[in-house]
């Protein structure tokens, strides 16, 4: 393990002071911080993961999306560690598919989340661990079918997309994680918040301009890094965590090294200690060079 390395060259911005801790464990998101805006991983940063697992660093991926969306990066990047997945609602092993942690929405405040949006006319999906479920004239979905393709034409396993039900069922509600909903403006963001405040236990957390993630409170980054350190046994201020927008901020804030992406949005620069360059400018990797490696 190696020591927090400060280097001119590295021109990393410092945010706020903090320890200099070993790194144990290294936590990547993955949309506006691992990959490009095509949606491939920088050959920098590849280079830079290959170099942790060459000095048996070990390293994960926290993201907002499902993991059987993140896959595909969890192979690439050779990841060993279980992820966190659907902000924090799920820890799983992608070796075994052992989902080892799940914070499901409490089934009274997904009806109601459900009633409202399909009442005001908004898109949005409903996640269970495996499966996405869709209103009628989605948009967002789309996205998820082009996945699908991708996935059958590399022999993988496509994701179950399932039209949601006019009555949703007690089993259906029991099974969801998260809703994303999509907010086009500010107006309706707000409109979402105050829904959430008055009739829910539920907290909403921008994890894009435009798509607002609908979950239990207690399922965040942050919470789901502390059950992995613990699994893991290793100490939270000895973890490295890498976010951009507000939905990584939980994590940002308890880990002994928190990097934002240039550009991230305001609560996350707020909460990292360093801001790297942009994630299409490699910025993962100026961060791992210059802060886990040695």
């Amino acid at each position: 393990m190696s020591r927090i390395r400060r280097s001119p060259e590295c021109a990393l911005e410092r945010l706020k002071p903090n320890e200099k801790p070993v790194v144990k464990l290294v936590v990547c998101d993955i949309d506006g911080t691992l990959i490009d805006d095509a949606g491939r991983i920088p050959a920098r940063n590849l280079r830079a993961f290959a170099e942790l697992r060459r000095q048996n660093i070990p390293y994960t991926l926290a993201t907002g999306r499902m993991d059987r969306m993140a896959r595909v990066y969890v192979q690439q990047l050779d990841v060993q560690v279980p992820i966190i997945a659907c902000n924090g609602a799920i820890i799983r092993d992608c070796a075994t598919d052992e989902v080892l942690a799940r914070q499901a929405l409490d089934p009274a405040d997904a009806a109601a989340i459900v009633a409202w949006m399909r009442e005001h006319g908004l898109d949005f999906l409903c996640y269970s661990a495996d499966d996405v479920y869709y209103p009628a004239g989605s948009q967002r979905i789309e996205r998820f079918r082009e996945f699908n393709l991708a996935m059958q034409q590399t022999g993988q396993q496509p994701i179950q997309l399932c039209p949601l039900q006019q009555v949703p069922t007690d089993t259906f509600l029991r099974s969801l994680v998260k809703i994303l909903a999509v907010v086009p403006d500010a107006r309706t963001l707000a409109c979402v918040r105050a829904m959430l405040a008055e009739k829910t236990h539920c907290s909403g957390l921008l994890s894009g301009p435009s798509f607002l993630d609908i979950q239990d409170t207690s399922a965040t980054k942050g919470h789901a890094l502390r059950e992995l350190t613990a699994m893991l046994q290793i100490p939270l201020a000895q973890t490295m965590v890498l976010g951009d927008h507000d939905n990584d901020v939980a994590m940002l804030e308890i880990a002994g090294i928190g990097v934002a992406m240039a550009g991230a949005s305001q609560p996350a620069l707020a909460a990292a200690h360093y801001r790297a360059r942009a994630h299409h400018a490699s910025g993962v990797a100026q961060a791992l060079s210059c802060l886990a490696l040695a």
